[in-house]
């Protein structure tokens, strides 16, 4: 029971990570395309 709860939590907060991680991403490609078409 407590090793489900655990995977559970590390999940969420890896998916937490990850969708971070690709708001990161978009917002630098944002800014580095303007800079790349000139």
């Amino acid at each position: 029971m407590l090793l489900k709860t655990f995977l559970g939590i590390s999940f969420c907060i890896e998916k937490t990570i990850d969708r971070k991680k690709k708001t990161v991403i978009f917002f630098l490609l944002t800014k580095i395309s303007p800079i790349m078409k000139k």
